[in-house]
């Protein structure tokens, strides 16, 4: 095995940690973040549309999927990258 191949899969095992920790640790937020339909639309589709167009989607106000996008962040479900948030788990 190559030290390229080795140091590739030790990133993917601490990566795989890291997501395991992180599922702990934010799962019961996530869980009650996620009670409502509209909300769970939000996270599902984070990441792939903007603001304007989760609103055309749920109903929402552009306003309120914006604070709720700061709330997740700020309790570490999502982070921003850019103009953009990004979900760190994908719910399953």
């Amino acid at each position: 095995m190559s030290e390229q191949t080795e140091v590739l899969t030790c990133l993917r095992r601490i990566e795989d940690l890291l997501v395991a920790l992180l599922k702990r640790e934010v799962s019961d937020v996530l869980e009650k973040e996620l009670s409502d339909d509209n909300m769970r639309k939000i996270y599902a589709l984070t990441g792939e549309c903007t603001a304007r167009e989760l609103s055309e989607e749920t109903g929402l106000g552009i306003a309120t999927i914006s604070r709720v996008w700061q709330r997740w962040e700020n309790l570490g479900l999502i982070v921003k990258e850019g103009k953009k948030y990004r979900k760190l788990l994908n719910k399953n």
